[in-house]
């Protein structure tokens, strides 16, 4: 029996936009986790989307855990330039809870072959919330996401993979009491586990966005930034 040539998987997984590409010094970095926080509708599903598509188009295969369960089909193939091929090679796994969330990260590894290329959490920090919505729950539902986030981290370093988390966020009241900020719900875990993180922001027109780089390789940035223009076909 014969198997297939693996795939020469990227240092670097490119996002597909030329200015996001280097904002992050080439794009997304294998062996290490992502982080993409931004309001509802800053493109953060879109850009994982996008890095999907581009992975699927050059032969790999991608792991969507579509944690949302807000994963559109329609969206999906409208991004593809070619839709049977490259969603076919997209699993897609939807958790209903976080206890399975958990389930489904634990076992994540037996999917995990030559030709896979990425693995997605979209949005990684969502069915947390709502388990952790009871105080009493907080502790366990804690413990819960950094042991998911440990095993994501093991598998991006193992197997030398992109991971690429998506986040929801919280409101941060300042001094003066304004709300001007916003953070990832479990900032804490989240910024310690992701060794690069990008903040997604509205801007006045609805279909431009700004990302600013906030952490790359595990090294803090700031002050550097592109803007990007949301269209059918994804983040430009």
């Amino acid at each position: 029996m014969t198997f297939p040539q693996p795939i020469k998987r990227w240092q670097r997984m490119s996002t597909g936009s030329p200015s996001l590409d280097k904002l992050l010094h080439g794009g997304f970095p294998a062996g290490q986790l992502s982080l993409v926080y931004g309001e509802a509708a800053s493109g953060k599903s879109t850009l994982a989307l996008q890095c999907s598509l581009l992975c699927a188009k050059q032969g790999f295969q991608v792991l969507y855990i579509d944690a949302d369960g807000s994963l559109s089909a329609q969206r999906l193939e409208q991004m593809a330039s070619s839709p049977p091929l490259e969603v076919e090679r997209i699993g897609i796994f939807t958790p209903r809870n976080f206890y399975q969330q958990t389930v489904l990260i634990e076992g994540l590894e037996r999917y995990i072959h030559p030709r896979v290329g990425l693995v997605v959490v979209d949005t990684v920090n969502n069915l947390y919330r709502l388990a952790a919505s009871e105080a009493k729950l907080l502790p366990a539902s804690n413990r819960e996401l950094n042991r998911q986030l440990a095993y994501l981290a093991h598998i991006s370093k193992t197997h030398s993979l992109p991971v690429l988390l998506t986040s929801q966020v919280r409101s941060v009241l300042e001094e003066d009491f304004e709300v001007d900020k916003v953070e990832p719900v479990a900032t804490r875990t989240l910024r310690f586990w992701a060794s690069t993180i990008l903040h997604l922001k509205p801007t006045p027109r609805p279909n431009v966005k700004v990302a600013f780089l906030e952490k790359l390789n595990g090294r803090p940035r700031s002050r550097l930034f592109c803007h990007l223009r949301i269209s059918g076909q994804g983040l430009e």
